[in-house]
């Protein structure tokens, strides 16, 4: 699934995607291939549109089909593998001059998935060593694990040394909070500041770090690609201002306009915040938890070696937050934390892969003088702020109690409000079929003791388009079984009022 192409030129008018202003190195895309893994991931997707602006050579490597991404980036060379299998990273690598290793940028450590980061970040580097690659640049974490105890910053320095533990130089950016449109980081700030009266303050909620925008940490990773200076050393990445949270929470809300009350917590505890604030913004526990626990300690940049390499205009931690909130207001987040959550290659499972019809299947359909145009813009527009028009208590209930198991619950919203495209996170599902006025496929990530799919088809008809839903489940064990026919007699009355809805809008 690959054609090897020169670089196309994709160019943005919204200013926290303007790499090149600011940025005072010179691209060089006559040193060939360059290879973006973890792509479809909130920094590899912006960062993979930043190079393709700059001219280069672009390839990315991707698991699992992701033919849409070939239409968001036109001329770049896809290729799907995974990086503990080292044959499909072979003919990715092959002729490849840099590579940036994304992969586990953002997310939080799992049960075995430490052991599963390292062996391929060791497979990654050994494959990289025989395609004559000339240079890796990895983003890593700027935190002290020694001190906040995080075993997601343990895990991505582990790996930083793995990469380093060859002959191939590597360039390790570590930065530290992330703020854009999109970002974990920014999206917990946001929805607790814009949410809530009250804002609890714990104790390492005062601890100074350098929040980083995201455009910036963009452009040190296309400034460390064109300083050849860079390649096999490590910098800290930094914004310009030393700020605690508190302080990151009262310049935000000053932007919001917002006069919330601060008080001191009587707490400190990590993981009741983490699991407090999963209730109270989009994001899961399991990622605020990883957010937070970073924050244990004091981060301090050792040097700014980086700033007299690439030299770059840094973006205020103010000027971030106003250009994120710019960005949200045109429905123009280009990437988001979601798009790579969760991770597991269980809910990844497509209806076409399962390999035999599903063992339930509830379908509900209704005949409507709407065009099928018309009735599909409306079942596209679902989900996020929207809402699901009717029944809206019974969908957020399911997603209340997904998040009080640590799943990814209802308020994880869409990245846009008015556009949906394949492998889109919709609430507790993702788009993984888009049929222009015909299908829309989703695919279940709550908590479900099985796997679930939600069709909603149209098709013409002597008096006008037959709108269909049908849900599709397939239960792991018996308590999936025991699930269905718990569920099965709400179907009727939520797939009926959601299709009377959907018409009547149309």
């Amino acid at each position: 699934m690959h054609a090897e192409t020169e670089g196309a030129t994709l160019k943005t008018h919204n200013p926290e995607y303007a790499v090149g202003e600011g940025l005072n190195t010179i691209p060089v895309p006559e040193i060939g291939p360059v290879l973006v893994t973890g792509a479809s991931g909130y920094v590899g997707g912006r960062l993979v549109s930043a190079l393709i602006q700059r001219g280069y050579q672009v390839r990315v490597l991707v698991r699992g089909d992701r033919t849409d991404l070939s239409e968001r980036w036109p001329g770049v060379s896809l290729f799907e593998g995974n990086a503990v299998h080292e044959q499909s990273l072979i003919p990715a690598l092959q002729g490849v001059h840099t590579a940036f290793y994304l992969i586990h940028s953002y997310l939080p450590v799992r049960r075995g998935s430490q052991e599963s980061d390292l062996a391929a970040a060791r497979t990654f580097r050994e494959v990289a060593e025989k395609a004559g690659v000339k240079r890796i640049i990895y983003l890593g974490a700027l935190a002290d694990c020694m001190q906040t105890g995080s075993k997601s910053i343990a895990s991505r320095q582990e790996i930083e040394c793995e990469l380093e533990n060859g002959s191939i130089p590597v360039t390790t950016l570590r930065a530290t909070k992330i703020i854009g449109s999109g970002s974990a980081s920014f999206e917990v700030l946001h929805a607790l500041v814009r949410k809530l009266k009250i804002l609890w303050v714990p104790g390492w909620a005062l601890k100074r770090i350098q929040p980083i925008a995201i455009l910036d940490v963009i452009r040190y990773l296309v400034g460390a690609l064109e300083c050849d200076k860079t390649s096999g050393n490590p910098y800290d990445l930094s914004g310009p201002e030393d700020l605690s949270y508190k302080k990151m929470m009262e310049v935000l809300a000053g932007i919001l306009e917002k006069k919330p009350r601060f008080v001191s917590a009587p707490i400190n505890s990590i993981s009741f915040f983490a699991f407090w604030a999963s209730l109270r913004t989009p994001v899961p526990r399991p990622i605020t938890a990883s957010l937070m626990g970073g924050m244990r300690a004091e981060i301090a940049v050792r040097g700014k070696d980086i700033d007299k390499l690439v030299p770059i205009e840094k973006t205020t931690f103010s000027d971030a937050c106003k250009m994120a909130l710019d960005s949200e207001s045109i429905d123009d987040v280009q990437t988001r934390w979601s798009d790579a959550y969760p991770p597991s290659p269980q809910s990844a499972l497509k209806l076409s892969q399962l390999g035999t019809q599903p063992r339930f299947i509830d379908t509900h359909s209704i005949v409507s003088e709407k065009s099928p145009a018309d009735l599909f813009h409306y079942v596209c527009l679902l989900g996020g702020r929207t809402g699901w028009f009717k029944s809206n208590w019974m969908w957020k209930t399911r997603g209340v109690v997904d998040r009080m198991f640590d799943g990814v619950g209802l308020s994880r919203g869409r990245k846009s409000d008015s556009r949906l495209v394949v492998n889109d996170v919709l609430d507790f599902w993702r788009v993984e079929d888009l049929v222009q006025d015909r299908r829309l496929l989703l695919r279940a990530e709550m908590l479900v003791p099985g796997k679930a799919w939600l069709e909603f088809h149209i098709h013409e008809v002597s008096e006008g388009s037959r709108l269909t839903v049908i849900a599709y489940f397939q239960p792991d064990n018996i308590w999936g079984t025991i699930y269905w026919y718990f569920m099965l007699p709400f179907h009727d009355m939520i797939f009926k009022d959601l299709m009377q809805q959907i018409i009547r809008r149309a």
